[in-house]
């Protein structure tokens, strides 16, 4: 059996927000981004996701509404970008099911067009050359920590060793954010610290609370189980 690791990553600082395995499938990448979407703003109401960075496997209809309907930009690689045309019926139908259909149709055109107007507006491309960054996190997880392969059998040991994982990686960058601070030239002195990193520190704070929680949870329903 074969295993996800899925990261939902902020491309700026590289925390990782929620990591969480899955048992490996054609709809998995996309179904547990949305659970993990879903249990960041419930957890952490005061982080905003604003836009979601994907590559091409995320490219579907129903991935791209769900987006849109959560109030998130999509920036999601494309396999095409030709703006489609709405389709046309010659015939008007009284069947409510046909009615549906064809609605449906319209919308999931309208979806699409929505999704590559973004790509090609351009708006948000130093956004997305800022993906390169979530990919470094899996190298860094798979080359420095074992995540290339599974230490135990399981789903819940799988989970267990990615959110192990992620913490590491998280403490790593909250020990790095620490450093980024001004030499005063004086021991004695309270070195101030940036707006930025004040930020991150509490962006990292929060999701090490999340990651903890969520690995601690998954214990207790080992235990019960």
């Amino acid at each position: 059996m074969r295993y996800l690791v899925h990261h939902v990553t902020d491309v700026r600082s590289g925390v990782i927000l929620s990591a969480q395995a899955s048992v490996a499938s054609g709809t998995a990448e996309r179904e547990t981004s949305l659970r993990q979407l879903a249990a960041i703003r419930f957890a952490h109401p005061q982080i905003r996701i604003r836009t979601l960075s994907a590559d091409k496997a995320y490219g579907t209809t129903d991935y791209l509404q769900a987006l849109f309907e959560q109030g998130i930009v999509p920036l999601v690689s494309l396999r095409n970008l030709t703006i489609e045309k709405e389709p046309t019926w010659k015939r008007q139908t009284n069947d409510l099911e046909k009615q549906r259909k064809r609605q449906a149709k319209i919308r999931e055109v309208q979806i699409r067009n929505n999704a590559k107007r973004i790509q090609l507006r351009g708006s948000y491309r130093h956004l997305q050359t800022l993906r390169t960054r979530c990919e470094h996190v899996f190298a860094e997880s798979k080359v420095a920590h074992g995540m290339g392969r599974a230490r135990s059998r399981g789903l819940d040991c799988m989970q267990e060793q990615a959110l192990l994982t992620a913490i590491v990686q998280n403490l790593k960058r909250l020990c790095r954010f620490g450093k980024k601070r001004p030499q005063t030239g004086m021991s004695a002195c309270q070195k101030t610290k940036s707006v930025m990193t004040e930020a991150l520190s509490r962006l990292l704070i929060s999701a090490l609370v999340g990651l903890f929680y969520s690995f601690f949870m998954s214990k207790r329903r080992i235990q019960l189980t």
